[in-house]
């Protein structure tokens, strides 16, 4: 069967808006959208029938009239329409907007998913971004059922064809570019008919420092309680903690701020004992800030505040931006010495 035979039969049980169409012959022809693709489709049928419909044998004339009807009627194809009227053929146009049997129109309907993401990332600082998408099992189920009944396996999923659809206005709406290894941000789509929603995922940001400890009798992290597991007890005055305070604790909170993070994690090489200090060059570590919503933070002035608050106590210093990948480098270097 040819992608023209396809494409007729498709139309014959449900309408598809020229998005979808497209999409169901994606991987074929290259440097176009699925939008274009579905609407150069259901023109070269339309001039291949009227071809046929002026010059054709009687069979295939009239075969050629009833394609174009069905391209007028059921693919609400206007310049089908207007073929017909020229021969004198009547065909059925209802002016009412038809529901895209895959999508229910969603790809008409872009900019309103990109409104709603502006407004959810108006807070978060970010220079990359990438979109990402969890349509209903009911989008799915159709484009699977369509697919089977025609035999079509030249197409792209819903997925991938709304994250790049949208990824590319987004582009244009944020003036920046799009990551697809290690973005800033990650929106997430929750689709379905009647409604959508997003998720963001937001990297972490990752600072190096070293530390040095001035005081006995801290830990390098929070320590729970013992007796109530960090829940809270008469023993550790409702606390949660087995010592007052931690090397950690008293580092983070002036980078947690500066980030409008939502929590941070101590990554450390290693720890001393509670009863000694920590001098010399001090010991690495890695600060990831969970959630951040400024990415773009002055190391020296937090590195002051830091140091200016827990004077005799805690000192940081060789602040810079860290990934992930050296936070298990620090580790690894650390269980090896």
């Amino acid at each position: 069967m040819s992608i023209f035979d396809k494409v007729i039969e498709i139309y014959k049980d449900q309408f598809l808006c020229t998005s979808c169409l497209g999409r169901m012959f994606s991987l074929l022809g290259t440097n176009t959208t699925n939008k274009d693709r579905g609407d150069s489709l259901l023109l070269s049928l339309t001039m291949d029938f009227h071809q046929k419909l002026l010059s054709g044998e009687e069979i295939d004339r009239e075969q050629a009239k009833q394609n174009l009807i069905i391209l007028s009627e059921k693919a609400r194809y206007l310049p089908a329409k207007l073929v017909l009227e020229k021969e004198g053929i009547k065909s059925i146009w209802k002016s009412e907007d038809h529901d895209c049997y895959i999508c229910h129109n969603i790809f008409e309907n872009l900019e309103k998913y990109a409104k709603k993401a502006q407004e959810k990332v108006s807070e978060y600082e970010f220079t990359n971004f990438l979109v990402g998408s969890s349509p209903d099992a009911t989008i799915l189920n159709k484009e699977d059922k369509l697919k089977a009944t025609n035999h079509i396996i030249e197409a792209e999923s819903f997925k991938s064809h709304f994250n790049r659809e949208m990824g590319k206005i987004l582009s244009e709406k944020f003036e920046k570019e799009p990551e697809f290894h290690y973005p800033d941000l990650t929106i997430i789509y929750i689709i379905n008919y009647e409604s959508h929603s997003i998720n963001l995922l937001i990297r972490s940001i990752f600072i190096y420092s070293r530390y040095k400890k001035l005081i006995r009798g801290i830990p390098q992290t929070r320590w729970p309680c013992g007796k109530c597991n960090g829940k809270g007890c008469e023993a550790c005055d409702f606390t949660g903690k087995q010592y007052e305070t931690s090397v950690e604790e008293l580092i983070c909170q002036e980078f947690v701020i500066a980030s409008q993070a939502e929590g941070s994690k101590f990554h450390g090489a290693g720890r001393e004992d509670i009863d000694v200090r920590m001098l010399g060059s001090g010991r690495p570590f890695i600060l990831e800030l969970i959630n951040p919503k400024k990415r773009t933070l002055d190391l020296i002035q937090i590195k002051q505040k830091v140091n200016s608050k827990n004077k005799g106590k805690v000192e940081v210093e060789n602040l810079r931006y860290s990934d992930k990948n050296e936070v298990i480098k620090i580790k690894e270097e650390a269980e090896n010495t």
